[in-house]
């Protein structure tokens, strides 16, 4: 659990480029439709990997993946930071969404097998403890960097994954083997998607996926257009990070004793409406006002949503399970910033309320997807 925390935290530390890219591939004077386009194709890649990371999870283990994911990462930056044609960023981006996000599947998979479902939703909110105090930091040591050269956010990206595969590889055990076992014809994706309730829950789930993807998109965007440098970008995602840091595991505390379906609710919600009123903010300060709103939705229902779904999966499919959720958010990832860069060049005003409709969308589904069948 060490292991896999400090990897995350030096994973999301140094993902610079991912938040940046946008600004970057504006840098480079693409407009907002073809930079939607490129962070589409960063979503194709993550699909293609929900898909496989999970296979290989459940087939060759936990370290095996994460390290595959990180080292062919590494590579990939490196390439990626030094391309300037369009074609060649576009299908580098794709490569790069396969090989960065491959390895979530596996994470994912080994803290639900390694903690006992009572302490799931602890065990969950430790990891994004990690995970945010990287992202607390990172992003404000990314502004800071791209302010010299957006070279350098590649390079840094690189070096953050590399080291992330060494402490898998290293620290890892091969294999982490899940309590009984089932028929060979079990251990399939049929078998995932025969789970009623699971899609169901995916389904509900899927339109609050889209506001996240706006973080690194049209927000990002919105900033630039509002005169700000890529130093501030960087200290707005730093807000969410730090009170992510310094409040999730307080407030989980307190969310727990409630009912799943509500607390989820109620965190999709604050999503929904933090980022609505992105809109009405036009200064640093307001901005930040509006990041506090929708990090609150993020705190009370991420770890919620993340034990919900391995509370959900058989310890044999424990891989497949966790993959289905990053395929929704690989979705997201094809249709957020491209449809959310469409909106925001067509209107930003009508990108904002769409973003509170797919929250409230959300909180309306996930109470129906959860709801106690009649037998």
């Amino acid at each position: 659990m060490w292991v896999v925390a400090v990897g995350n935290f030096v994973n999301r530390f140094g993902g610079f480029v991912v938040p940046l890219l946008a600004l970057h591939l504006a840098h480079l004077g693409f407009s907002a439709e073809r930079i939607g386009f490129v962070l589409g194709a960063y979503g194709i890649g993550r699909l293609g990997s929900s898909l496989l990371g999970g296979v290989w999870t459940d087939r060759h283990g936990h370290r095996f993946v994460i390290a595959v994911s990180m080292f062919s990462s590494a590579a990939g930056m490196l390439v990626l930071g030094f391309l300037t044609d369009y074609a060649a960023i576009l299908a580098m981006v794709l490569f790069q969404g396969f090989a960065s996000e491959l390895f979530r599947p596996a994470s994912s998979a080994l803290i639900a097998e390694l903690a006992p479902p009572e302490h799931r939703l602890t065990a969950f909110a430790l990891n994004r403890l990690a995970v945010n105090a990287g992202f607390a930091l990172g992003p404000a040591v990314g502004g800071i960097l791209a302010h010299l050269s957006f070279h350098w956010i590649f390079l840094g990206n690189a070096l953050a994954d590399l080291t992330y595969g060494v402490l898998a590889w290293r620290g890892l055990p091969a294999h982490v083997q899940p309590t009984g076992t089932a028929p060979a014809e079990e251990g399939s994706w049929s078998a995932v998607l025969a789970d009623r309730r699971l899609l169901l829950f995916l389904a509900s789930i899927f339109p609050m996926t889209f506001i996240f993807m706006q973080g690194a998109s049209s927000f990002a965007l919105y900033t630039t257009d509002l005169g700000l440098s890529p130093l501030y970008f960087g200290l707005l995602l730093c807000v969410n990070g730090a009170l992510i840091v310094t409040c999730e595991l307080t407030l989980t505390g307190f969310t727990r004793r409630f009912s799943p379906v509500n607390v989820l609710m109620l965190g999709y919600t604050l999503l929904g409406i933090g980022y609505a009123c992105t809109g009405l903010a036009h200064h640093f300060a307001t901005l930040a006002l509006t990041v506090v709103v929708w990090t609150c939705g993020e705190m009370i229902s991420a770890p919620t949503q993340s034990a919900v779904l391995a509370n959900m999966a058989p310890p044999h499919l424990r891989g497949r399970y966790m993959a289905a959720a990053t395929l929704m958010w690989s979705l997201a990832t094809i249709v957020g910033p491209s449809l959310g860069s469409f909106l925001y060049g067509w209107s930003p005003t009508f990108l904002w309320f769409f973003a509170a409709a797919m929250g409230l969308a959300s909180a309306a589904a996930v109470r129906w997807s959860l709801a106690p069948r009649r037998t």
